[in-house]
């Protein structure tokens, strides 16, 4: 699958567990990822309880993006072990990180797939649905590159009993 972000980030979650943990924590009216940008406890909460899990500050770019195993014949730039995401609706989001900026989550209820319209006409993904059994997980990602330098990211999930915490925010995804 390929998903665009001209937010320079991108974020997996459970949509269920994203509203519940908003509901219970945050304000559901204003603005999900402000709320997780601007108060700093929430936003660790958040990571703790494996509610989503953002990867910042990454170039506006289309990535090739796989779960549960890493292309034959890319070359890896990066691996990372130890994210969190909790899993209780049986299916995550993998999205541009943008589409948190809203005050629900809504645009996430009809559709597997949300596309975006360039002015050119084109056509790209920026979020998708992935079935995964519920559970606790622990994920490693890898950045890897073809040989055409498209980027990939790869989501390895393990279920787990109890989350070790990291913040991404920490980690440098790189592709060159």
């Amino acid at each position: 699958m390929k998903i665009s972000t001209a937010n320079y980030g991108l974020c997996l979650f459970d949509k269920a567990n994203l509203a519940g943990f908003i509901a219970r924590n945050g304000n559901p009216r204003e603005k999900i990822l402000k709320q997780l940008i601007d108060n700093h406890n929430l936003y660790l909460r958040a990571l703790e309880e494996g509610v989503f899990l953002p990867i910042p500050e990454i170039d506006s770019i289309d990535y090739f993006i796989t779960f549960d195993l890493v292309p034959d014949n890319n070359i890896v730039k990066f691996k990372y072990n130890q994210f969190n995401l909790n899993v209780i609706n049986n299916e995550i989001w993998i999205s541009d990180i943008g589409l948190l900026n809203k005050s629900n989550l809504k645009v996430f209820e009809t559709t597997s797939k949300i596309e975006n319209v360039l002015l050119n006409g084109d056509i790209e993904c920026i979020a998708q649905k992935h079935y995964i059994e519920n559970g606790r997980y622990e994920i490693k990602i890898i950045g890897s590159v073809d040989t055409n330098s498209t980027p990939c990211l790869s989501f390895l999930f393990s279920k787990c009993n109890r989350f070790i915490v990291n913040d991404p925010r920490e980690y440098v995804f790189e592709f060159n």
